[in-house]
């Protein structure tokens, strides 16, 4: 195929590349380099790990990817050139995103109209200027889905095309786990996926090899979490989760410490016990507080970028009738099909999973940053149930 039948094949995509090129441009050099109240400490992590320690607030990837600029480009510019490398990722993920909706979406329509939604609505790229993990979250989630999606479909009997695959998946994997902690929630989710499609004996060899990498992930955070409690006496991937919990047990009234607005290494790791105790005496109270935060992030606006402030109204409650109506469809085409869709039920129970933590491991306020990653398998869930309005089948999705 030569170059003007690719170009003219793939224009669309072509075109949205270009918008998406034309608005990083405009994002850095208008907004540039921003910085939040968690951004020092992901700078300063980097210096802990330099000196052959982990760092009790931050796991190592964030940090590392500043410090490695820092080492390349210098202390002037480094944080600039991090940003435009977060935009070049991003722009990266377009394609790994159109792929994968392009596959669970028979319409065209649907497909580059939710193409052009993930590479140019400011839900996405606007992440790509802060100094925080959201950026790297959404494009290495998109990244992650794809490969799953397109070891599905395609799936190979071959032993050395699954090993292959399974290795890539493999590090993705770990790069979100030491990305950032609240992805710990994939493991469970991968691990049963795998170990189920072995149980039924749905494509083996991909089972298998997914099953395996899943479980040596599993295992280097096991051997990063040892190490951490070696340090800091708590067996996690850092302290923001004992933090977030002394937070909110201090919201719901259940503890007193007044220097629990500040990370603190001895405060936490000699206090977690404490806390725990409190939970498990006062748990009635505690899941009447879980249900509270469900509703009260269900008001909160969906969208804290200042280019979208126009979507306002936009809020999380619409999230949850979305996924409400998704999973109503989706287990009344399994039980019609009498047949498992894999690829939806992970992409919902990724989605789902990666709110959940959020409501319950995060105090309020934070919910609409943490909820950022789930964007993504939103919009391929809504690509797959619109597809039947542009086509007259059902032969859309996994729902084949």
């Amino acid at each position: 195929m030569n170059c003007k039948k690719l170009i003219r094949r793939n224009c669309f995509i072509l075109l949205i590349y270009v918008l998406s090129i034309i608005i990083s441009v405009l994002l850095i050099s208008k907004r540039g380099t921003e910085l939040s109240y968690d951004s020092p400490s992901y700078i300063c992590a980097f210096d802990e790990y330099m000196q052959g320690h982990l760092d009790f607030i931050r796991t190592p990837i964030y940090p590392l990817f500043l410090g490695g600029t820092k080492l390349i480009f210098g202390e002037g510019r480094y944080l600039f050139v991090a940003i435009i490398l977060q935009h070049l990722l991003f722009i990266f993920s377009i394609w790994p995103f159109y792929r994968t909706i392009n596959y669970l979406s028979s319409s065209k329509v649907v497909v580059y109209s939710g193409t052009l939604f993930y590479a140019c609505f400011p839900f996405f790229n606007t992440w790509a200027n802060r100094i925080l993990t959201e950026s790297l979250a959404i494009t290495l989630s998109v990244v992650l889905i794809f490969i799953v999606t397109r070891w599905m479909s395609q799936y190979s009997s071959k032993k050395s095309s699954n090993v292959k695959i399974g290795v890539l998946f493999g590090i993705i994997l770990l790069l979100l786990q030491l990305l950032r902690p609240i992805f710990i929630y994939m493991l469970p989710i991968f691990l049963f996926l795998f170990a189920f499609m072995l149980f039924r004996r749905k494509k083996v060899r991909l089972a298998l090899s997914g099953l395996i990498s899943t479980l040596v992930v599993c295992l280097l955070m096991i051997l990063y979490m040892s190490e951490f409690k070696r340090e800091y006496g708590v067996f996690a991937t850092n302290g923001v989760q004992q933090y977030n919990q002394a937070l909110i047990a201090k919201d719901q009234g259940l503890i007193s410490y007044d220097d629990v607005s500040t990370y603190s290494a001895p405060l936490i790791s000699e206090e977690s016990q404490d806390i725990e105790n409190v939970m498990k005496e006062y748990s009635s109270s505690f899941l009447d507080g879980i249900f509270s935060r469900f509703s009260l992030s269900a008001s909160e606006a969906l969208n804290s970028s200042y280019y979208a402030r126009y979507l306002s109204w936009m809020n999380i409650g619409y999230i949850y009738l979305f996924l409400l109506l998704y999973l109503v469809i989706l287990l009344a085409h399994m039980i019609m099909k009498r047949q498992i869709h894999w690829i939806s039920v992970l992409i919902f129970a990724l989605c789902v999973s990666n709110i959940i933590v959020a409501i319950l491991g995060a105090p309020s306020g934070e919910y609409s940053r943490l909820f950022r990653p789930s964007m993504p398998f939103i919009l391929l869930m809504l690509g797959q149930l619109l597809s039947p309005i542009h086509r007259d089948t059902i032969e859309h999705i996994d729902f084949k």
